[in-house]
């Protein structure tokens, strides 16, 4: 659902939250928005790949929030 093109259309003062499904945003785009500072920052808690990938590279970015899903125990 958001891609390259839907990223495109956000200020660079955005900061994106996904709680929901990993599926929701595309991996790849969401990072290089994120590196190159196109947006602002992300909070996520849902990965393609769970548990996440220590080759991920979200998890180099000082602009990201990474936390678990938990929403089920909660």
């Amino acid at each position: 659902m958001i891609g390259v093109d839907q990223l495109a259309w956000m200020k660079p003062t955005a900061v994106i939250i996904n709680t929901s499904r990993a599926e929701v945003f595309d991996e790849a785009a969401l990072e290089d928005a994120l590196r190159h500072h196109r947006i602002a920052g992300a909070g996520l808690d849902v990965f393609n790949q769970e548990p996440i990938s220590p080759a991920n590279g979200v998890l180099s970015l000082d602009n990201v929030v990474l936390s678990q899903h938990s929403a089920g125990h909660s």
